[in-house]
């Protein structure tokens, strides 16, 4: 063999070398290239459903929320509505908060089916501080209906005692309405 032959074949077999080596590198770059396409896409697609999983959840907690506020505002209304017709109006320009709490214990057992009702109603929205203060005023509402006695006429007559527990029913139920009230407020925005 001579020296061109020898040439020839180490020319071919170098530019052979070369070519191989350029496609094993291109072959390498395009396998890299599509294995992290395809890693990226699987964790893309993985992200995707995670996030269209939280926003689906977001969705159901933010509609059980306004049925949340829906309900207790609906219960502050009713409370306020509950506090405020619990006093009487003045009969008379004299009239004072002994005769309002007298007519608040002559009323006892109406008070305290209202706030039975109003806690069947509503507990499960109430938070619990204001859930304790109603029910408070219910016990004390039944507890009131027995503090009468009669007069020499037959005639029902409230006692001290019972004016001082239609007092503390009156305080608990506006305290209650207050307490509510700041906590509906705190739901919305622009309001303290």
């Amino acid at each position: 063999m001579n020296i061109d032959n020898i040439m020839a074949i180490l020319g071919g077999a170098g530019f052979t070398a070369i070519g191989a080596s350029v496609l094993v590198k291109i072959l390498v770059e395009k396998g890299i290239e599509s294995a992290i396409k395809h890693n990226f896409d699987r964790h893309l697609e993985t992200y995707k459903s995670e996030l269209t999983r939280e926003i689906e959840r977001l969705k159901l907690s933010l509609k059980n929320s306004e049925v949340f506020f829906s309900r207790q505002f609906a219960a502050l209304t009713e409370l306020r509505k509950m506090s405020r017709s619990m006093l009487p109006r003045k009969r008379n320009p004299d009239m004072d908060f002994y005769e309002a709490c007298w007519e608040v214990a002559t009323e006892f057992s109406r008070h305290a089916d209202s706030l039975d009702e109003f806690l069947y109603k509503y507990e499960p929205v109430l938070p619990t501080e204001i859930l304790k203060q109603i029910e408070s005023a219910a016990a004390l509402a039944n507890d009131g209906s027995f503090e009468f006695h009669l007069t020499d006429s037959n005639e029902p007559m409230v006692t001290d005692n019972g004016i001082k527990i239609a007092e503390q029913l009156y305080d608990l139920v506006r305290d209650a309405s207050l307490e509510l009230q700041k906590t509906v407020d705190s739901q919305v925005d622009g309001r303290k």
